[in-house]
């Protein structure tokens, strides 16, 4: 009798992995792992550039430093991106600061990837928007994919 019920539970799981399509398995996928590793990288060379840009200068790189020469190669080697098809920008807000934003079009698990990586920033300095740069509160998940998201990191985290 014992056995018959292992027999079972262990049809059961198979089953589960082979037509579960569960969110568990989905998460632990290699390439959101990697989007969101170089997501953190992405940011925080990025960040730290700015930063060795103004402790050498005494002010902040232009609205170009992403596409300009102002942070390479002397502060960093290569703008590095999180994903394929985004860009990168760079913005003043008169209130809260300077930020960096990458922008464009991602699959659902570069998103959530970008969501993953959330636990590495501050709350007030990475934020995941939908409708533009510069947002200071992330929005909740689009409901259809692939879709364009705003990703800014803010430079102050104000």
């Amino acid at each position: 009798m014992l056995a018959i019920i292992l027999v079972l539970v262990g049809v059961a799981l198979a089953g589960l992995l082979v037509y579960g399509n569960s969110t568990s398995l989905q998460n632990s996928s290699p390439v959101r792992s990697q989007i969101k590793e170089n997501t953190i990288t992405a940011i925080y060379g990025l960040a730290s550039a700015y930063q060795a840009y103004y402790n050498a200068n005494g002010v902040a790189p232009t609205a170009a430093a992403c596409s300009s020469t102002a942070l390479v190669p002397t502060y960093i080697t290569e703008i590095k991106y999180p994903a394929s098809g985004l860009s990168c920008s760079f913005g003043t807000n008169a209130t809260y600061g300077n930020y960096f934003c990458y922008s464009g079009s991602v699959s659902q698990q570069a998103y959530n990837a970008f969501v993953d990586a959330t636990a590495s920033f501050p709350t007030s300095s990475y934020i995941l928007g939908t409708t533009g740069c510069a947002e200071r509160t992330t929005d909740t998940a689009p409901t259809t994919w692939p879709a364009t998201i705003y990703l800014t990191y803010w430079l102050l985290g104000q």
